[in-house]
């Protein structure tokens, strides 16, 4: 027997022997009747697709290796639709009938030359270790707890640091934003 009619016959086996209880698996696993069915369908084209003796069990598959194919499975699309709908109320971007606003382009350019101009002025008073932080943290994409580990002292000590420079920019930097 090929490899190809052995995964035929014990993927009838399965349907045969156990596809009740997979509909039950999947069920538990996506609490909508018509989901589960689509998740056990998926199920047995990966299987026929994938030809895989490693999950060989008996006469059939691996129930255990189904029932985490299908739960897995679920948690995956589950997360994909989550992505869409976060995706969806962004907005898009591309509006072809609004004219681009390339004056919030200038306030923000102005806006972050203010901040980098400041923070070198605020290195060359006693502030230079918090303005350094702060520049380490605005000018990248680490964490507190990142930029704290790069230069060995607490996070505590770094966020105390930070939030002295972030409240004078908030004071003497008009915010580009404000008016969203």
């Amino acid at each position: 027997m090929s490899l190809d009619e052995e995964c035929n016959w014990r993927v009838e086996n399965l349907y045969k022997e156990s596809h009740i209880w997979l509909l039950q698996v999947a069920t538990n696993t996506t609490k909508n009747a018509e989901h589960a069915m689509d998740m056990v369908s998926d199920l047995y084209v990966y299987l026929i697709k994938n030809k895989k003796s490693s999950i060989f069990w008996g006469v059939s598959y691996n129930l255990i290796y189904c029932m985490r194919y299908i739960q897995s499975r679920w948690i995956s699309k589950r997360e994909k639709n989550q992505r869409y709908k976060l995706y969806e109320s962004m907005g898009s971007y591309d509006r072809p009938d609004e004219e681009y606003d390339i004056e919030k382009d200038i306030q923000i350019q102005i806006a972050y030359d203010s901040v980098m101009e400041e923070i070198q002025n605020l290195k060359k008073t006693r502030s230079f270790a918090q303005a350094h932080l702060y520049e380490m943290y605005w000018c990248s994409d680490d964490k507190m707890m990142d930029v704290a580990n790069k230069i060995g002292i607490s996070k505590s000590t770094t966020f105390n640091a930070i939030s002295k420079i972030k409240n004078h920019m908030k004071m003497i930097i008009p915010n580009p934003f404000k008016d969203e």
